[in-house]
């Protein structure tokens, strides 16, 4: 097996989009801008890029017989772009709800 096609079995984490990780972390400060007028375009309207709703689900092995679907448990691969925007939108409600203590002592598992 030659070493590029290792190489490719990477392809199998990029979400549904193609982009992979390493992507986003070897060109964060050029791509940030962009992203940002991505991300507050959508918070504007209400809507994200359709891409980012889709996954591509891939069956991870749990134990047992290889052969049992049951054995199987399904991981679903989103686009990064749109996981980076969620982490923005939960930082800034959870900031809003921490300030205004509104959150109840006894919910400190909401925002771990």
């Amino acid at each position: 097996m030659d070493a590029d096609a290792d190489d490719d079995d990477d392809d199998d984490d990029d979400g549904p989009d193609g982009s992979p990780a390493d992507f986003f972390e070897n060109t964060s400060s050029s791509v940030v801008f962009l992203l940002s007028v991505i991300f507050n375009v959508s918070l504007q309207t209400g809507e994200i890029p359709e891409i980012w709703k889709l996954a591509s689900v891939t069956p991870i092995f749990k134990k047992g017989p290889p052969s049992n679907p049951a054995n199987y448990r399904p991981i679903s691969l989103t686009c990064i772009s749109c996981k980076l925007l969620e982490v923005g939108v939960k930082e800034a409600i959870l900031t809003h709800l921490l300030t205004h203590e509104l959150i109840n002592k006894h919910q400190h598992g909401f925002y771990q």
